[in-house]
């Protein structure tokens, strides 16, 4: 756990200010014309906290704990999940139900050594059990697999009416120095773009950041292919359901004067706030 106090304590010395201010003045000049591109991760953690974004995006401080590399772990599995769709319907047109289930662990096993290599060294530096997490994430989708092998035959009847898996994209790089802000789309079907979150899900709808998020996504995708993109949706893993979010006028309207407050705050030092149930960096108030 990182206390504030004592870390904004020691960003504020002027040993610290003396040794970074050209550091600094670069962020704030990163891009052409010195317009600052925000990625949209930016905006939306300062949507959420000013401070903790000011100290992840223009001081680079890592904020990771237990649950957001957890989080990333998650995130690449389902990722990789819906990257495969195409190829599980193809085994669907030539094997049974029980084959396919039964190979499940050789089906599994490139995602398994890619896990391993890129995650386990983050988690043994951060004295984390790597292995329980493992277990728990292929039981998860091992039944979400069974489950989607459960709709067979109704992916059948549209495979064979020419309905095939949308087209796909995944990890789609963004910029745009026009509207001054950088992302990554998850995954883009079609002219859809979609967010995977692998936190706690909300009752209904979508949180407001992740609806903000997909804003920036479909004001992106506009400017660069020249397309109009009406709609975004959210997949939140824990409960296995797309939630779909019109990105209307007002929306978009609130995504500009986000991301115009987090511009400014990030040319300051440190942005005004306190303590912050929201984010990563939850302390006790400071006193």
């Amino acid at each position: 756990m990182i206390n504030l106090k004592v870390l904004i304590n020691s960003l504020k010395s002027e040993d610290f200010r003396s040794k970074n201010t050209s550091y600094l003045r670069g962020y704030h000049s990163r891009s052409k014309d010195n317009l600052l591109l925000l990625p949209v991760s930016a905006i939306t953690d300062y949507f959420r906290c000013p401070r903790c974004a000011y100290l992840r995006h223009v001081l680079h401080i890592p904020l990771a704990n237990n649950q957001s590399v957890r989080g990333l772990l998650y995130h690449r599995a389902y990722e990789w999940f819906f990257s495969k769709e195409e190829m599980f319907v193809s085994m669907l047109l030539y094997h049974s139900f029980e084959f396919i289930l039964q190979r499940f662990d050789d089906l599994i096993a490139e995602l398994e050594m890619e896990l391993k290599n890129n995650f386990q060294p983050i988690y043994k530096r951060m004295k984390l059990d790597y292995t329980s997490d493992w277990i728990e994430l292929k039981e998860i989708l091992k039944q979400k697999f069974k489950k989607w092998l459960e709709q067979k035959k109704l992916i059948l009847r549209d495979f064979e009416k020419g309905k095939f898996i949308p087209e796909r994209k995944f990890e789609v790089f963004l910029s745009s120095p026009t509207l001054g802000v950088r992302g990554k789309i998850d995954m883009i079907e079609d002219t859809i773009p979609i967010d995977i979150k692998t936190g706690k899900a909300p009752t209904i709808g979508v949180k407001l950041e992740h609806a903000l998020q997909l804003a920036w996504y479909a004001l992106l995708m506009e400017y660069r292919f020249n397309i109009d993109v009406n709609f975004g949706e959210v997949y939140y893993a824990q409960v296995d359901e797309l939630r779909t979010v019109a990105l209307d006028s007002k929306l978009r309207m609130l995504a500009f004067e986000v991301k115009d407050s987090a511009q400014e705050a990030f040319k300051k030092f440190i942005p005004p706030g306190g303590s912050c149930i929201y984010c990563k960096l939850y302390t006790r108030k400071e006193g």
